[in-house]
């Protein structure tokens, strides 16, 4: 594609390129479809990976400190609230599973602020989806899991409208009556309706983000005698 010429494209460029607006673009970060980018200048980060050194306790083990100028990917609910709030303060940065990058708590405090006009998307990100979502069966068809059934269910359009819910609506009180509430949704749009555990899987991360503060219980540790 003549016109991905760019090392990256801010949002504007992205959805007139693609033909989609804001909420769309949203509903493919927020699925895990499209990551989003920051351009940074300096920015100190920590990287390392984890070590599991029992059942339940995994520690960061840290193996060196860089320089990032240029731009960095977002993790997925970090690149959401930007959209959505307008700015973010993340704490860490978009790394395989087994490793970690963290803003540099000597640096900057740990937290670094992005806005929404620091969100873009890298060339080979576009490619990437482009050839996905956009292009045509073959191309599709070099991306995609070369086995596997066909989607059963219309994530596509569940996150748009997650995302339409949230802004016009506002945050639900409880994260099972955000669960009721697209359940619901599916049956009223007469589309196939999962089960109750696989939506609260899906807006499980969602909602750790944007869950009213007031509704969150302290969590009370026993003493051992």
């Amino acid at each position: 594609m003549a016109i991905l010429t760019k090392p990256f494209y801010d949002l504007d460029e992205v959805c007139t390129q693609w033909g989609l607006n804001e909420r769309d673009l949203t509903a493919f970060v927020l699925s895990g479809d499209l990551t989003l980018s920051a351009t940074v200048a300096g920015l100190r980060v920590v990287y390392g990976y984890f070590e599991c050194i029992d059942v339940d306790e995994v520690i960061r083990i840290p193996e060196g400190r860089r320089v990032i100028i240029g731009t960095a990917n977002l993790e997925r609910d970090d690149a959401w609230t930007v959209l959505r709030k307008g700015n973010h303060g993340i704490t860490q940065l978009q790394a395989p599973d087994d490793k970690f990058i963290e803003i540099d708590n000597h640096a900057s405090g740990g937290v670094h602020v992005v806005d929404r006009d620091d969100l873009v998307v890298r060339r080979e990100e576009m490619e990437r989806f482009a050839a996905v979502h956009l292009a045509g069966a073959a191309a599709r068809e070099e991306y995609a899991p070369r086995r596997g059934a066909p989607q059963k269910y219309d994530w596509d359009r569940f996150w748009t409208e997650v995302c339409r819910r949230v802004h016009e609506e506002g945050v639900p009180a409880t994260q099972g009556e955000f669960v009721r509430l697209m359940l619901d949704w599916f049956g009223k749009n007469d589309m196939a309706e999962p089960d109750q555990s696989t939506v609260k899987k899906k807006l499980s991360p969602l909602w750790r983000q944007i869950a009213p503060r007031e509704i969150e219980a302290p969590i009370v540790r026993s003493k051992r005698a």
